[in-house]
């Protein structure tokens, strides 16, 4: 029943997250996957996001603990172009994304206080780019704007 609860609040365009909850039901814990990626693309291993477990003995209480992210995650996306591209700026809110936010309030209502998100394919996802063209005709450059600017930035290969 649970799970039939979250699937509306979690799948909107472009997610993919996999809720692990340490509830448990007949015991076997709570485990589902919602994914709106193509399953024909390799995807790399998932990052982690955790949430502070609750640690008050108040059955009452509810955790107010924001989102910890896992340290090893990198918003770079390990891309040469990051920091001059224009194509990737939301990536900077890769630990806290808006619908971990919304997750985690959900839950929270719920009364749920212990429980992980695990953010999947960080990267390669890109299907299509709004190209910038300069140069001449003989000697195009092609890419993206640089952030910011209209100077266009050659990307031979794309992390997005």
């Amino acid at each position: 029943m649970l799970l039939s609860l979250i699937s509306p609040v979690l799948q909107k365009p472009s997610s993919s997250l996999i809720i692990k909850s340490h509830l448990t039901t007949q015991s076997s814990p709570i485990h589902t996957q919602l994914s709106s990626s193509s399953p024909s693309l390799p995807s790399p291993s998932p990052k982690t996001l955790s949430l502070i477990p609750n640690t008050n003995n108040n059955n009452n209480s509810i955790n107010n603990n924001p989102i910890v992210p896992d340290p090893s995650l990198n918003c770079a996306l390990q891309c040469q172009h990051f920091d001059s591209c224009s194509g990737c700026t939301h990536e900077w809110n890769l630990h806290s994304p808006n619908i971990l936010e919304d997750a985690n309030a959900f839950f929270r209502n719920l009364g749920v206080s212990n429980f992980t998100f695990d953010s999947c394919r960080l990267w390669g996802w890109r299907c299509r780019a709004k190209l910038a063209v300069r140069g001449s005709s003989v000697k195009p450059l092609i890419g993206l704007y640089q952030e910011g600017t209209h100077n266009v930035v050659d990307i031979p290969s794309c992390q997005g």
